[in-house]
């Protein structure tokens, strides 16, 4: 399929190479105290309290610096009988679902972008298979053994460090670097990857970002901040889609019941493709962009429902 128009918006090059970062990310809705269903997973909640809430996992297109993004599938996770074997989960979820967008949408270069829970090795493994680029968050919490083989690379002068700035004058902002590349993802080290972490200072000393990645992506002075924009767009899929459905006029959590067998998940599917509509004509149509200029989003759904 050839890119035209808006589509190419959403691709980032990394080092010449053209990718269109996919965020993984695991969303609830219609959570609910007192109805359950077939398909609701059981959470106990810090209070004592227990909710039963359906879970997905969602493929979210976003780019590297734009608020663009663009929905493209979700897989429901399963509930599990105690003896069922394997127990289905979010990251069996998520495995499925990225052979699934392997196969129906080929001609994205696609790169999966998702927080700890996602850089499980099995699932680093698929990807791998299925020749996908790959880019996680790394938290200096779990594994240590990660972090200390990062500082054993910067002993011999193996890890890189450095310094890179974008923009001018007020708005100037300096980041700082590290890497080090050929690490054991956890200790059976069947898949290596590269690391990175990155430091933001904005003018002022006021208080910048900082976070982490594992990747499969080389990186160097050329790439690293085409892997930082990439590592960071994984809040997008949180604040411009779940927020989004939730909160400003799709009315995600609102409900009468979860129906006997999947009678959520058809509402939820109705929801996210609503969803997707929407921001084909936010991204592409002019009349639509116009009615956005002075308008919310949940005011102008309000607006369309009286007009109905």
């Amino acid at each position: 399929m050839r890119r035209v128009g808006w589509i190419a918006r959403l691709v980032t090059e990394v080092a010449g190479e053209k990718v269109d970062p996919v965020v993984l990310e695991g969303s609830e809705y219609f959570p609910s105290t007192q109805l359950h269903c077939a398909h609701g997973l059981q959470q106990r909640q810090a209070h004592g309290e227990t909710h039963d809430a359906p879970l997905v996992v969602g493929a979210t297109v976003t780019r590297a610096g734009s608020h663009a993004i663009l929905p493209l599938a979700a897989e429901e996770v399963g509930t599990s009988d105690e003896e069922q074997e394997p127990q289905d989960c979010e990251l069996t979820a998520a495995q499925r679902l990225v052979k699934r967008l392997r196969t129906e949408h080929r001609q994205l270069a696609r790169s999966s972008v998702g927080d700890e829970l996602y850089g499980h090795e099995p699932l680093i493994a698929e990807l791998q298979r299925l020749r996908r680029r790959l880019v996680r968050v790394a938290n200096p919490s779990s594994p240590p053994a990660r972090f200390a083989q990062v500082a054993d690379r910067e002993q011999p002068g193996e890890g890189v460090r450095g310094t890179w700035s974008e923009g001018t004058g007020p708005r100037r902002r300096t980041f700082t670097y590290r890497t080090a590349a050929d690490l054991a993802l956890t200790q059976a080290g069947a898949v290596r990857v590269n690391f990175l972490a990155v430091w933001e200072q904005r003018p002022e000393s006021t208080g910048g970002f900082h976070n982490s990645w594992v990747t499969d992506f080389v990186v160097t002075l050329e790439t690293v901040a085409a892997l930082g924009g990439i590592g960071r767009s994984r809040g997008k899929s949180e604040k411009a889609q779940c927020n989004v459905q939730k909160n400003h006029g799709s009315e995600l959590e609102p409900n009468d019941g979860h129906g006997q067998q999947t009678l959520s998940l058809v509402f939820y599917r109705l929801n996210r493709l609503a969803f997707l509509a929407h921001k084909l004509l936010e991204l592409g149509e002019r009349l639509s962009q116009q009615c956005r200029v002075e308008e919310s989003r949940r005011g102008l759904w309000t607006l369309f429902r009286s007009a109905f």
